[in-house]
């Protein structure tokens, strides 16, 4: 029997290594942006409703020259958009993650005569990867949709006076 690796102790650090640089390393890299967009949007939300408290239903962050207000508003702009980017490709590289069929997926769905998309994201896949990969799947594309709608153009902040 031959032996692929030189020392017995290869394969351990093989299996380590493509633990750390597998998928489940780049899901977990995710969850963290996602929790560390989250605490930045709560903190934010948080510090200018206590900072900047909202009368007749209108918060007033700045008042003044409409060039500094459009700057701010820019900049906002692009610090939230920057953030949905970042939720938006994560959810869909653990979306594409989830529907990836397993070997033991696919032996069985090609034991019962079922074929499978391999090396391309299809949702044909779902139906054999199992209920709570579906489950997070769903979960993922219906946490997205939000994101598509919040996130918009900076606006006209001048008055119409």
């Amino acid at each position: 029997m031959s032996f692929p690796y030189s020392t017995p102790e290869e394969p351990a650090r093989a299996r380590r290594r493509d633990r750390l640089l597998g998928s489940s390393w780049a899901v977990a890299a995710f969850a963290s942006a996602a929790f560390v967009v989250f605490t930045l949007n709560l903190a934010c939300s948080v510090w200018a409703i206590l900072r900047f408290p909202p009368k007749h239903d209108i918060g007033t962050v700045y008042d003044g020259d409409c060039q500094v207000s459009a700057r701010i508003v820019l900049w906002i702009h692009v610090a939230r958009n920057a953030m949905s980017a970042v939720l938006l490709s994560g959810s869909s590289y653990c979306m594409q993650r989830l529907m990836v069929p397993s070997r033991y997926h696919i032996d069985k769905a090609h034991a019962n005569g079922i074929w499978l998309d391999i090396g391309i994201p299809s949702i044909r896949n779902l139906r054999v990867v199992g209920y709570t990969n579906v489950l997070l799947y769903f979960l993922l594309a219906l946490s997205s949709v939000p994101l598509h709608f919040l996130v918009s153009q900076p606006t006209n902040t001048t008055s119409p006076t």
